[in-house]
């Protein structure tokens, strides 16, 4: 054991060494390379200066001659005749001179024997043009002019001369004789240092590669280990772990590390799985539990529902819709929004939803369920705020009450295609005040569609102006408002992207008849004054009911409540009345009686003195029946509901007849 760790030390040791080798070998000769291009530059820029300076040399040496030249011409142009102004080339050649032999000398000073030379050059020039030039214009211009011409041609001036020609060209061609030495001696050197610089590069090259291949055959041999060790492990097989310190162990190493924990992992799928669809199936049952079962089956309404999570993950959220027939034959329709998702959102929806439907079942007041329930959220959450809706809609009446919680306002779909909203205003519950409550009784006409939703039904596109004009535009639409599935083909219209948030959608389309259909009602419609009709109404409302199956106790009972009813109406409300029998599907039988009067709500109970005459009345009525309100209509007068005695069994002979009767005929 202690030798095979001594060999993976060792193995390690190399292969480190080796990739070290492979950094600097290549870093080594890059460094020569980048030095020897480093000599060759200088020794360029070095030529390039020495060729420049040479030019330069030979420009003022051309400018010298040139300026001697001119100087020479000028006098012989003004001896032959010319004007004053001839003179201008001597006058430049003077003023001209010293600076280009100044500048001569400079540049060669580098050089003693060209500068001894420049310096014999400019001696000869100063002497051509003080001696010679300056002289031969000085006797001609004194008109001494015999003087002036031996002068120009006398022996020593034309040694002078030619010296001064011979120094200028000596000087000429030692300088670019020398530019020429040093351009082959550049060229030699450049010669060496690109031998070099190709020797020190096929050497780099080649020991790179050399050590490069080592490394890479010693690495290939532990990659090809490592994965057969990676294959091994993957089908399940016992491995080896690879010795040393390297990463290719260190990998190794992480690799059985992970298969271990993998297969930790599989030994506890079948719990987790079976744990995820324990969670499934109990979100599921909750999230059916907390949205409505079923519609309610109202003659003469159809309705439709439709609740999506905003997320596909989401199985419970704060959104509800929900309907409701009650026990006078009111239907109650209910949507909001709990702020926040996942299951406390849907604890609060289900209380306030359950909060509505209780207080609906003792007194069917918006206000008052919307109190209710704002009462609640503030005593059990009082860190929330929920928006909800709540209407009672009344078929006999054709009316909507209802009152609104901070929630979007409900639209209505008329028959003629036209879509409005209803108006509505309020707080959220939690944030309401004790005075804040607003209801409101609205007409519905025959034909509509109310439509009732979620605010994450305009606010998918995070623009509600659209959202609305998005909902409005489909709700208008023929081919949407017909579908027997409202509430699906509005989301899915509207909602083209999908949803962000949770959506609740109820759709509620009224018939374009009635409401209350024929063949489940009966309707009469006289005036309190009428005596003899009001008599013949009550007997005739207690033959149908006995038609209609119901015992002799409880025909006896209905009359009676009737006559109370209509002794009420007489006392307080005269005039026309109309009296509804409902007797719609499996609901109990429920008598409406509608008066033009001053209206009132009333609470059933005993007067305080027992012997008064007034209160009794409709303290018997509700003492009769299985329930009994009184609300104000909303173009004046009362609407009392009176939910009689359920259908009941007759006997016959001593046999049960049967546990249905048939419907009612047609309204007379």
């Amino acid at each position: 054991m202690t030798r095979a760790r001594d060999v993976a030390r060792r193995f390690g040791v190399r292969i480190r060494t080796q990739a070290i080798l492979i950094s600097v070998v290549p870093l080594t000769f890059l460094l020569i390379l980048c030095v020897i291009a480093s000599v060759l530059q200088n020794r360029t820029e070095q030529m390039a200066a020495w060729s420049q300076r040479s030019t330069n040399a030979l420009s003022e040496s051309d400018a010298i001659q040139k300026s001697i030249s001119e100087a020479n011409r000028s006098l012989l142009e003004y001896t032959r005749g010319a004007k004053r102004g001839s003179l201008a080339g001597y006058d430049n050649g003077r003023r001209e001179l010293p600076l280009h032999e100044a500048q001569l000398l400079r540049l060669v000073r580098d050089d003693p024997a060209q500068e001894r030379r420049a310096a014999r050059y400019a001696e000869l020039s100063n002497q051509l043009m003080s001696e010679v030039l300056t002289p031969y214009l000085t006797l001609w211009q004194a008109g001494k002019k015999s003087a002036a011409a031996k002068l120009g041609v006398s022996p020593r001036v034309r040694r002078m001369a030619a010296e001064w020609e011979a120094v200028r060209n000596d000087f000429g061609l030692t300088e670019r004789q020398s530019a020429l030495a040093r351009y082959a001696a550049l060229h030699r050197d450049l010669g060496s240092l690109g031998t070099g610089l190709i020797g020190a590069s096929v050497a780099g090259i080649v020991l790179t590669v050399f050590v490069t291949g080592q490394f890479g055959f010693r690495i290939a041999r532990r990659l090809l280990r490592l994965t057969e060790n990676a294959r091994r492990l993957g089908s399940g097989e016992p491995t080896a772990v690879i010795g040393g310190a390297d990463e290719i162990a260190d990998l190794d190493r992480v690799y059985h590390e992970m298969t271990r924990r993998i297969q930790e992992t599989l030994h506890q799928k079948e719990d987790a799985l079976a744990a995820y669809e324990r969670a499934h199936h109990v979100a599921s049952t909750l999230q059916r539990a907390l949205l409505p079962q079923e519609l309610p089956d109202v003659p003469g309404i159809a309705f439709d529902g439709v609740y999506v999570p905003g997320r596909a993950e989401a199985q419970v959220g704060g959104d509800w819709y929900d309907a409701l027939r009650l026990a006078d034959g009111r239907v109650l329709v209910t949507i909001g929004d709990v702020a926040g998702t996942g299951l406390p959102a849907a604890v609060i929806m289900a209380a306030m939803r359950q909060v509505i439907r209780g207080v609906a079942q003792v007194y069917a007041d918006p206000a008052t369920m919307i109190d209710a329930a704002d009462r609640t959220l503030k005593a059990e959450h009082p860190d929330r705020f929920v928006t909800a809706f709540v209407g009672v809609y009344d078929p006999v009446a054709h009316t909507l009450s209802y009152c609104s919680a901070g929630h979007p306002a409900p639209l209505v779909r008329h028959a003629d295609g036209s879509v409005s909203d209803m108006p509505s205003e309020g707080l959220p519950l939690g944030l309401r005040t004790r005075d804040g409550t607003d209801a409101r009784t609205v007409d519905i006409p025959d034909g509509a569609t109310l439509l009732f939703y979620t605010d994450g039904l305009i606010e998918s596109t995070q623009d509600v102006i659209e959202g609305e004009r998005r909902l409005r535009a489909a709700l208008a639409e023929p081919q949407i408002a017909m579908r027997p599935d409202l509430a699906q083909a509005i989301h899915d219209d509207v909602l083209r992207e999908g949803a962000r948030d949770d959506v609740a959608i109820l759709a509620m389309r009224l018939e374009p008849a009635v409401t209350v259909t024929p063949g489940s009602s009966r309707h009469w419609s006289f005036d309190t004054g009428d005596l003899k009709t009001a008599q013949r109404t009550r007997a005739l409302f207690a033959s149908v009911l006995a038609d209609a199956g119901m015992l002799d106790d409880d025909v006896f009972s209905a009359e009676l409540i009737f006559g109370e009813l209509l002794s009420n109406a007489v006392r307080y409300a005269p005039g026309a009345i109309e009296v509804v029998l409902d007797w719609s599907g499996a609901s109990p039988a429920i008598v409406h009686f509608l008066d033009r009067g001053p209206g009132f709500v009333v609470i059933p109970r005993l007067p305080t003195d027992l012997l008064s005459e007034r209160g009794r009345g409709l303290f018997l009525v509700w003492s009769l029946s299985d329930d009994f309100n009184v609300t104000k209509r909303a173009d004046g007068g009362s609407h009392v509901r009176v939910v009689l005695t359920p259908r009941r069994k007759r006997r016959q002979n001593g046999v049960v007849a049967g546990t249905q009767t048939a419907p009612l005929n047609a309204a007379s």
